[in-house]
């Protein structure tokens, strides 16, 4: 398991901060989440055509997030936003209680 997927609760946590709530949860709602693996990808990717930042994808075993990186000296970095919004969408896959984040 690579060290991005094996910080998937960071990332649960940054996408519920995200999206902002129309109201507080009453109490704790958890979802496992299995191994996601993330492609942090050039521009042009073909997984990115048509304008694409993002993109989340499944097969019902296996989940993979698509996401636009850039290169920088000490790593690669990616919009928060964008990360949490396809993150958003694995999780609304898992558990139907949690918002597809493209539906308004």
């Amino acid at each position: 398991m690579n060290s991005l997927a094996g910080k998937c609760s960071i990332y649960v946590c940054l996408a519920f901060l995200l999206i902002g709530c129309a109201l507080p949860i009453e109490r704790v709602h958890v979802v496992h989440v299995p191994a996601v693996d993330v492609y942090f990808v050039p521009p042009g990717h073909r997984m990115l055509e048509g304008g694409r930042v993002g993109l989340a994808w499944s097969n019902g075993t296996e989940f993979r997030i698509y996401i636009y990186g850039e290169q920088w000296a000490d790593g690669v970095d990616a919009e928060d936003a964008i990360l949490g919004h396809e993150l958003l969408h694995v999780l609304n896959w898992l558990d139907g209680r949690i918002r597809n984040p493209d539906i308004q």
